[in-house]
């Protein structure tokens, strides 16, 4: 079984792939540990890249994020295949992106109740499905990485 400081290096190492938009190397990393049998390892990352993602929220919007403690809400959507022009439309969504956005918005509002749902459902489907959530979390928390630093004006991977 994979050590946790392994299990570090590898989602770090997704994560910085995936900011650099190599998928195929992020998905390597996800899927050694996601394979290695630990669910509750599994499910420390993806809270792990909940707080990134969350983080990343808070810097593009700034003073204007919301404030869960004072009853404002997060609410991320995903856009519809006909506003995405990277994307074919399939007329279907994608079970992983719908994970990865619901566990990403239920993580900034601090609902654990509901990331734990939403992973025990992927878990409970298990096999490729949950590596498959847990690489789109990856990418899409990449993407609100990446979008944090370009309104910082910074360089990923730079010292702060």
């Amino acid at each position: 079984m994979m050590d946790t400081e392994a299990a570090a290096r590898h989602v770090y190492a997704a994560l910085a792939a995936a900011m650099n938009g190599d998928a195929d190397t992020a998905a390597e990393h996800i899927e050694a540990v996601a394979t290695d049998g630990d669910i509750n390892r599994v499910y420390g990352i993806c809270c792990a890249l909940g707080h990134a993602a969350h983080r990343s929220l808070q810097v593009l919007f700034g003073d204007q994020a919301p404030q869960p403690e004072r009853g404002d809400m997060w609410v991320l959507r995903q856009l519809e295949p006909e506003l995405r022009p990277d994307r074919a439309r399939s007329g279907e969504d994608n079970p992983a992106q719908v994970f990865s956005l619901r566990f990403i918005t239920a993580y900034a509002n601090g609902d654990t109740a509901t990331d734990e749902a939403l992973f025990e459902a992927a878990a409970y489907i298990g096999g490729e499905h949950l590596v498959r959530c847990v690489v789109q979390l990856v990418a899409d928390t990449a993407g609100l990485c990446n979008a944090g630093h370009a309104a910082l004006g910074t360089t990923p991977g730079a010292a702060a």
